[in-house]
């Protein structure tokens, strides 16, 4: 449990500080094409509904 605990703490620190480096860029939000699902054009619904699914 030990472990769980560190490596979800890790993996949230390495999140916050990507959030906040991203933020002070002003980068902009970029969904990742769905390449199994996106040959040629890319569907931002299919992207965005894919990113969803991973994040809930």
């Amino acid at each position: 449990m030990l472990v769980t605990l560190a490596v979800s703490t890790a993996l949230s620190t390495v999140a916050a500080l990507y959030i906040r480096a991203a933020r002070r860029a002003h980068a902009p939000t970029v969904v990742p094409p769905n390449t199994t699902l996106e040959d040629t054009e890319r569907n931002a619904f299919v992207s965005w509904i894919t990113v969803a699914v991973f994040v809930l």
